[in-house]
Parts: structure tokens; sequence; C-alpha cells
């Protein structure tokens, strides 16, 4: 089941690679294979209107002798898009992972490219009693090193909580080289669930691969 899920969410974004800009990612960790893709296109060059949707898989190793180790852990997120100007981007859409089902969500994405680098933070919530609240950020850094090739350096962060207590959060660390629109290097998944926040390390190997 756990193969089936991952294969399946590859397949879907294969399915759909003609859909540009299209962000692949996998990492191959000492506790689980991830996998996350981002696809964010606008209905036109002109409108203001697109769809987003992100997937991210975990998919634990059977063998794996940690007693805490868990079923497959799949989000997805799909959303409407309205860009209000420059940098602010509304999403509004639907919201599902194993452990939440399927929600409405709302969220503003705020982004800045700058030199070398981007970044990104999107609060977002749940629009439903019982909900949640989540802040997400990303900072991405690839300074040249020469031509074609730049240090690739990443941090991703998000946290999300209910009404009572906390629900999940992650921080995700790549650290690699960029040759032509592709990442590659080691990376560290950190996780945290639920009321007791022990952190659980992934560490690996990344692929990431920029089609746009």
């Amino acid at each position: 089941m756990k193969r089936f899920l991952l294969s399946l969410s590859v397949m879907f974004a294969a399915a759909i690679a003609k859909t540009q800009p299209l962000i692949l990612e996998g990492l191959a960790g000492d506790h689980y294979l991830f996998y996350q893709h981002l696809i964010a296109k606008n209905f036109s060059a002109e409108s203001a209107f697109g769809v987003m949707h992100i997937a991210n898989v975990s998919s634990f190793y059977t063998s794996n002798k940690n007693k805490e180790a868990k079923a497959p852990e799949v989000m997805n997120q799909a959303y409407l898009t309205a860009k209000l100007n420059k940098s602010l981007t509304l999403l509004t859409g639907i919201f599902y992972s194993n452990a939440t089902g399927i929600r409405v969500a709302a969220g503003l994405q705020y982004a800045v490219p700058f030199k070398n680098g981007l970044w990104v933070t999107v609060p977002r919530v749940d629009i439903m009693n019982g909900g949640s609240a989540e802040l997400m950020s990303v900072l991405e850094l690839q300074p040249a090193i020469k031509e074609h090739t730049k240090l690739y350096f990443r941090i991703q962060a998000m946290s999300n909580v209910g009404p009572y207590h906390h629900n999940r959060s992650y921080q995700r660390v790549r650290l690699g080289i960029t040759i032509k629109g592709t990442q590659v290097g080691v990376g560290m998944n950190l996780d945290e669930y639920g009321r007791q926040t022990k952190v659980h390390v992934n560490t690996g190997i990344f692929l990431r691969r920029d089609i746009s």
C-alpha cells in the first residue's frame, strides 16, 4: 500500500508534466522516502487567476526498526489562485491529508524574489468548525558558482495548530548544487506530530527538478 500511494503521486505528476511550471522533488532518506511536487499556472499570460496543486507523500520503510514508524503520510492541496499584486496571491480550495480528511481551506501567499534567492510565506486556515491554522515559510538561495552551476540551499518550515493543541510541524533543509535547473545534494526532514512534539529526523539524498 505504501509503494502504491507513492507510485500514484509520481504517476500523477508525470501525467501532468506538460502543465508548467512544475517542481518535482524526491528524497531517499534513512527512515522513509519523501516525494513532493508543486504546480502553479495562470489561466493565461494576462490573467490574474490560476490554479495551484501541492502534493507530499512520505512512505516509511517496512524494515524500519523504529517502533514509531507510521503508515504513509499523504497531503494534497488544490487551489484556485488570484494574484492581488506583485507579491500577494489569494488561495482558496481544498486541503487533504490522511490524518484530517478533506477540508475547505484559504490562504495568502507572499512571495519575494531577490538576487540569487526567493522567500515565500503562506498563512492558511481551514474554513470549518474544529479546523486549524497553519504557517509555512520557505527561504531558497542559489548563488552562482560558475556558468550553469549554482550552490543550492533551501529551508522550509511549517507549523499547524488546532483549537486545543499542536497538530503537525516540519522543517526541511536541503544543501546541494544546481546544474541547468536540476538540484542534487543532501537533505534532512525534521517532523513533529501531535501534542508530543518529539522531533523525528530523516536524512538522505535529494533530487529536485524545476521545469519552467
